[in-house]
């Protein structure tokens, strides 16, 4: 009797993920190979069902607790946030490299970024408050049970790196920019 999907006061849309029972973790071949960088398989068993957000937290969604708030975030109070460096490698760090900075943020349609745990900790206080439900941050096993939907192969686009394109942006096609969220390539966004 529950909806399989609904969406918020501030317009995210959470799907109903119920519960089940999935392999998590490397399998010995791709640990062997250091293919992945996880643990070992197991089995894991959730026993209860969970909404999840379908796309990521847009930074629409971000600036609407933002403004109802005066929140600031830690890369706001702190030293700034970071950056891939194309022309040296690693990164760069800059006191400007914050959610609302419209090289982060293009449009109100983009993932926020440039935040920390804490900030979505308490995003999600604020938005538990606002709706009357309980919001968290999901843990890495509900997470890669929603992500897998049900497959078992490596990805849930396939077993080969050329099938991910197809499905996700992700560093080897995204030129290390944002895209705007549900569009192109995936709504599955970083799942594996």
């Amino acid at each position: 009797g529950v909806e399989p999907e609904i969406t918020n006061s501030i317009g995210m849309k959470l799907r109903l993920i119920p519960p089940g029972r999935f392999v998590m973790g490397s399998s010995e071949e791709e640990l062997a190979l250091n293919i992945r960088a996880d643990i070992p398989q197991r089995t894991v068993n959730l026993t209860e069902p969970f909404f999840l957000g379908a796309h990521e937290v847009t930074v629409g969604q971000f600036r609407q607790f933002v403004l109802d708030t005066g929140y600031k975030t830690r890369v706001e109070t702190g030293k700034g946030g970071r950056r891939p460096n194309p022309t040296k490698g690693g990164f760069e760090y800059g006191a400007d490299y914050i959610w609302s900075n419209p090289v982060e943020a293009p449009s109100a349609d983009h993932p926020v970024v440039q935040i920390s745990l804490p900030d979505v900790r308490a995003f999600c206080d604020w938005l538990g408050k606002r709706e009357g439900r309980t919001y968290a941050v999901v843990n890495e096993e509900q997470w890669e049970y929603a992500c897998r939907a049900g497959t078992t192969t490596r990805w849930y686009s396939g077993n080969t790196e050329d099938t991910l394109d197809s499905a996700a942006w992700y560093d080897n096609n995204s030129r290390d920019r944002t895209r705007p969220v549900g569009h192109a390539a995936s709504t599955a966004s970083s799942c594996r």
